[in-house]
């Protein structure tokens, strides 16, 4: 959705409530901008290379935003001909060719192929143009395309269905509003006016429809007078349908489209005083119904709907605002930071879910971009490691975190914290690669090596966008000593060597004497192991394994991609001794399987998990083997 915000004169109690906000900017100026960062809410982003305002933003296929135009901020304040281009990724600018005009309070349309229509404004010598021209973010350069039919500024640009571009309303030489209308045809390079709107309509909101068409409401018919006539733009007839009023009358406000197709107006202004009104328009009946009014007044404000389909509203001010679907009223949002001064600037939804807001007044030298990070909740269950010996390490345990809220999960960083910090280490993780959507899961590879026996805990923190800023997941091990073999047991003695020879007889008459000793005989060969000793008693049983179970509810998605009630049912298995190999554990309730699992070997502890349509009932019991 494009919101334009314009420049117009300020006047009363709002000149002097933007004075304000600029004196209170000022004192904060020299402070450094954070770096865009996973936290919710609003954070300083990389600024532009240069400042602007009244300058268009258009979201590029690729994700990154390409700003063009505007009025720069010092004398002689020359509308602008360069562009630049944001990489939300790597939070940077980088400058693009400039356009081949200079230009400010023009319209900028991203085009059925990617490629972007630039088209009227106003240029240095404050005259509006009727010129266009066609910018392929892929070469990098700029095409002249054929002029509209009327000079506009302060129009609208609306991307049919058919691949074509509306232009209506606006203003030309003078602040006289226009009737008249155009459509622009890619293919052919040629623009065709329409039949006259049935009002004039400047500084007004436009939306695209469904099945083709557009819808344009309110804006100035006069130099600061507003309009709540509101007219549907029929591109088969070529004709222009006059709806139901709005039942106040606003310029230079957003009209964006619900999560449930309604169009919804919000705030604007009516010369001098702003509206904090909002209203509903339900396309199928054509009536608009009051919605909740805003904390404030707001004109050339901005609104912006996020993935869960709240609506973050801003301008006139820091601060901000949320309105959930369904909600009787607005809640707070966090405050823009004191640096910003947001005047005549763009809004826009990421295509990672965060919104960028880029722009300043020439009031003072503050930052001029900033990005917003919505809130969302996440899950994850406690790892137990069980035991393992004590100067080795586990094998790696992944820990599963599911988004279980309605916004994109950001992750900026995973770290262990605690006590026992030491003995565990992060060695992968998938939750800081891209932003984890509603529903979805990342996971986080965790290894524990204690040096020591004994008990060791420790918490695994994952920096993201909840509202404490962080999800916390308890990480539990034991160490223990490391099993030793027995000693082998002593070989069989060998048998005894042969006799030696005897020696020769003596001589009659005279005793013989002793004959000399004969050799000794040869070792033996070695005898046969003797026979096993009898088994020894059998060993008593071990104590039974102990189970501990816990369910909570969770929404998972079912068919046909709603989101249905389930219970999670989280079971830790702890069993008297470790095994000496890896078992296959079974939990069964109620006469049914629970959940399935093995359990590795040389541990004593496991945790299995299920997901089903009620809790267990009754006792709990395990089957190993």
């Amino acid at each position: 959705m494009t919101v334009r915000r314009t420049m117009r004169r300020a006047g009363g109690a709002t000149a002097r409530a933007w004075g304000a906000v600029a004196l209170a900017a000022l004192a904060l100026a020299l402070l450094a901008p954070a770096a865009a960062q996973a936290a919710a809410g609003w954070a300083s982003a990389a600024s532009m290379n240069v400042d602007r305002k009244a300058h268009a933003a258009t979201v590029l296929p690729d994700g990154d935003l390409l700003v063009t135009g505007g009025q720069a901020l010092e004398f002689p304040w020359d509308s602008l001909t360069s562009a630049e281009r944001y990489d939300p990724a790597a939070d940077g600018w980088t400058p693009v060719a400039p356009m081949g005009h200079d230009r400010l309070s023009h319209t900028a349309t991203l085009l059925a192929d990617g490629r972007v229509l630039v088209a009227g404004g106003l240029d240095t010598a404050g005259d509006a143009l009727a010129t266009t021209e066609i910018y392929d973010p892929v070469a990098d350069a700029w095409t002249a395309a054929a002029p509209m039919g009327e000079v506009r500024r302060g129009h609208t640009a609306t991307l049919l269905d058919d691949g074509r571009v509306l232009v209506a309303g606006g203003s030309g030489a003078s602040t006289s509003a226009l009737e008249s209308a155009e459509v622009y045809d890619p293919d052919a390079d040629a623009w065709t006016p329409t039949q006259p709107m049935n009002g004039r309509h400047r500084l007004h909101a436009a939306v695209a429809q469904p099945g083709g068409g557009a819808i344009v409401a309110g804006g100035y018919f006069t130099a600061f007078d507003a309009t709540n006539g509101v007219e549907r733009y029929d591109a088969d007839a070529n004709a222009w349908i006059p709806l139901a009023p709005m039942a106040v009358a606003r310029a230079d406000f957003p009209l964006v489209t619900l999560a449930d197709g309604r169009l919804f107006a919000v705030g604007g202004d009516d010369d001098p005083d702003a509206t904090e009104t909002t209203e509903r328009h339900d396309v199928a009946t054509g009536k608009w119904t009051a919605g909740p009014s805003l904390s404030q007044p707001r004109w050339s404000n901005g609104a912006t709907v996020l993935t869960s389909g709240d609506v973050l509203a801003t301008g006139s001010g820091l601060t901000t605002e949320l309105l959930s679907p369904g909600a009787a009223a607005w809640g707070a949002a966090p405050p823009l930071p004191a640096t910003a001064g947001p005047m005549s600037y763009e809004q826009r939804l990421l295509a990672d879910g965060r919104v960028l807001l880029s722009g300043s007044c020439d009031c003072a030298p503050l930052a001029n971009t900033w990005i917003y990070t919505p809130e969302t909740t996440a899950d994850a269950a406690p790892a137990d490691f069980g035991d393992v010996y004590a100067g080795r390490r586990s094998a790696v345990l992944w820990v599963t975190v599911e988004n279980t809220g309605r916004e994109p999960l950001f992750a900026e960083a995973a770290s262990i914290a605690g006590s026992g910090a030491a003995a565990f280490a992060v060695v992968g993780e998938t939750c800081t690669d891209a932003p984890v959507a509603p529903g979805r899961r990342c996971r986080v590879g965790v290894r524990f090596a204690p040096a020591a026996t004994g008990a060791h805990a420790a918490t695994l923190e994952l920096a993201d966008n909840e509202a404490a800023g962080r999800l916390t997941v308890a990480l539990d091990g034991a160490g223990v000593v490391a099993p030793t073999g027995p000693p082998g047991s002593d070989g069989a003695d060998g048998a005894d060597g042969a006799d030696g020879r005897d020696g020769v007889a003596g001589r009659d008459g005279a005793p013989g004497s002793d004959g000399a000793a004969g050799p000794t005989g040869a070792t033996g060969p070695v005898g046969p192991a003797g026979p096993a000793g009898p088994a020894g008693p059998a060993g008593s049983a071990g104590a039974s394994p102990k189970i501990a179970c816990s369910s909570k509810l969770v929404r998972v998605k079912g068919r046909g991609g709603r989101r249905v009630q389930r219970v999670r049912t989280t079971c830790k298995v702890t069993l008297a001794r470790a095994t000496r190999r890896a078992a296959a554990v079974k939990l069964r309730n109620g006469g049914r399987t629970l959940a399935r699992g093995r359990i590795a070997a040389g541990r004593r502890a496991v945790t299995l998990r299920t997901v089903s349509a009620r809790a267990p009932r009754g006792a709990v019991t395990v089957t190993l083997g």
